[in-house]
């Protein structure tokens, strides 16, 4: 109400407002953030909302304006595809309180690369480093800062060459991490192996290959059992 309806008047705040959109990540720094009403801001007295805080570029009113230009970079994955740039705004002041915006221009920049690349490795696949390779080559990863997650089953892990995956990254300008998900992990079903004709020891030995026990703690685990089931037999 003080202000002076001669004069164009700006609001500038560094704030969170009402029904803003955000990146996962910063959706889970933003929960103590303080938030304003969207009507809080939008007041006839103004004639622009300029606000920040908020990374991602977006529009909430247009009588005035209430916008969230945006950080010029990529701070994070969850602003992988978000275009980036900065506000351009023309006032008259020759025109009426609320109205003297002319014009409005959102300019993009060319901000840092971010770049998930998402690989599904088969138990099928003969080489999954290959597969993970081309996976790769199928992306432009130069200067990118880039993730790599790889999707397989634990059949699959061992042989992957981590040396030929980050020669194959070694364009980008970070790798952020390579992760890997075990899509399905072997079970041999030895409830009841002994009834079918099994022995201990051959019951043993059969969970120990399933389980890929190193074969001296395979040979040492063998060993402490023939020596329990032959003091139970001397019983």
């Amino acid at each position: 109400q003080s202000l002076d309806p001669e004069i164009p008047a700006i609001l500038a705040g560094h704030v969170t407002v009402s029904q803003a959109t955000t990146s996962s990540e910063q959706s889970m720094m933003l929960g103590r953030d303080h938030v304003l009403l969207k009507s809080a801001v939008t007041l006839p007295q103004l004639d622009y909302v300029a606000l920040g805080h908020i990374h991602k570029h977006q529009i909430l009113g247009m009588l005035p304006h209430v916008v969230y230009a945006g950080s010029l970079q990529r701070i994070d994955f969850g602003e992988e595809n978000d275009d980036k740039g900065y506000c351009v705004v023309e006032l008259d002041p020759s025109r009426l309180q609320g109205d003297r915006m002319t014009s409005f221009e959102f300019k993009q920049v060319e901000p840092r690369r971010f770049l998930t690349i998402d690989v599904k490795v088969d138990a099928s696949d003969d080489n999954p480093t290959d597969a993970v390779v081309s996976a790769i080559q199928r992306h432009y990863v130069d200067d990118a800062i880039v993730r790599l997650r790889i999707s397989m089953p634990v059949t699959q892990k061992a042989h992957l060459s981590d040396g030929d995956i980050q020669e194959a990254l070694s364009p980008a300008h970070f790798v952020a991490s390579i992760s890997h998900e075990i899509t399905e992990r072997p079970r041999t079903r030895l409830a009841g192996a002994y009834g079918r004709g099994l022995s201990p020891q051959q019951a043993l030995r059969r969970y120990l290959d399933s389980r890929q026990t190193a074969p001296d703690r395979a040979d040492a685990l063998q060993q402490r059992a023939d020596e329990l089931i032959a003091e139970q037999g001397a019983e």
